[in-house]
């Protein structure tokens, strides 16, 4: 069986190059790789964190309506706790450093932060 390896560079690579739906699509394949492959320990935290923020940055410049923006932040913060599952697995497991636990939360809150700021503009812009 042929292991795939995947450097952040080559997962990235193809985010902000390719045009938007395409390069959607090789990020959104990147992240899923990574994750498989920090689950395993071919990856650091930090590398997948990349490639997942890679991914945010090109579905947010994609989205055109906040409703959109809210979307995208709601599915990437799923992705976000599953990869937060499993830095603590691999933590309890002493395969890996509470750094990359912290990591993980940290990328969560930032997108529940991006996503709180969104709702609240939103609620703030509805009549009365």
């Amino acid at each position: 069986m042929m292991r795939t390896t995947l450097s952040r560079e080559a997962a990235t690579a193809g985010c902000g190059l390719l045009p938007p739906l395409r390069g959607s699509a090789v990020c959104n394949r990147a992240v899923k790789l990574a994750l498989a492959q920090y689950r395993q320990g071919a990856l650091d935290f930090k590398t997948v964190h990349a490639i997942q923020h890679e991914l945010l940055d090109a579905k947010l410049d994609m989205a055109e309506t906040r409703e959109e923006r809210i979307r995208v932040l709601s599915s990437q913060l799923k992705t976000a706790e599953g990869g937060l599952m499993i830095a603590e697995a691999r933590f309890q497991a002493a395969q890996t450093t509470s750094l990359d636990v912290h990591q993980a939360k940290s990328a969560g809150l930032r997108i529940k932060i991006q996503l709180l700021k969104l709702r609240q503009a939103e609620a703030t812009e509805k009549p009365k």
